[in-house]
């Protein structure tokens, strides 16, 4: 198993799915959001939106000054209806753009990247081994990473990174209610008062 990963490694590697991983890492190095989101797989960002919805829906009912904060994540439009209205492609660059000014994804900068690889799993999915070095605390980190590509109507582009998909889930588990569950709008009962002795 191990020989045949290395020579998949070091032959027969697709181009376009190279071009892809550069692409996203070289948009997102350059904080191009818009870029950045018209690499990644259609369907990824469908789901990301997806996941928003039921906060968005929850917001809608909020107070202005609860609003407020939430939509400095997304620069440029004015109330919860507007960002419902975004695009799966633009929600997702909204969200980078507000919550990259307020630091929360920026993280160490990726100086440099390097492909170490690519192995691919049928005719429209590759995964590309990557080498990123980033600076972080004025020194500098190398990491390695896979990088899952898929071609999408005849393009071929790169699917949303896990951080990004494990925030969207979190959003959907913390604001989705199960039935039986407490909301926001549930009171609290006190307890029964213990029998006397």
């Amino acid at each position: 198993m191990t020989s045949l990963l290395l020579i998949a490694l070091a032959i027969g590697q697709p181009d376009p799915a190279r071009e892809a991983v550069n692409t996203t890492v070289e948009t997102a190095r350059k904080r191009d959001w818009s870029a950045y989101a018209k690499s990644l797989a259609p369907d990824d960002l469908k789901s990301f939106r997806a996941d928003w919805v039921p906060l968005l829906e929850g917001l809608k009912k909020a107070e202005a000054d609860n609003q407020k904060g939430f939509l400095e994540m997304f620069p440029g439009v004015k109330d919860v209806d507007g960002v419902l209205k975004l695009r799966p492609e633009e929600f997702l660059a909204k969200i980078m753009a507000g919550t990259d000014k307020g630091q929360l994804f920026r993280g160490p900068q990726t100086e440099k990247t390097e492909v170490l690889g690519i192995v691919s799993e049928g005719d429209g999915q590759s995964h590309v081994v990557v080498r990123a070095t980033r600076k972080w605390a004025d020194k500098e980190h190398s990491v390695v990473e896979v990088m899952t590509v898929r071609k999408v109507n005849g393009a071929w582009k790169t699917e949303l990174p896990q951080v990004l998909k494990q925030l969207g889930v979190a959003m959907r588990a913390s604001y989705s209610a199960k039935p039986g569950t407490a909301t926001a709008k549930d009171e609290a009962k006190p307890e029964p008062p213990l029998p006397k002795k």
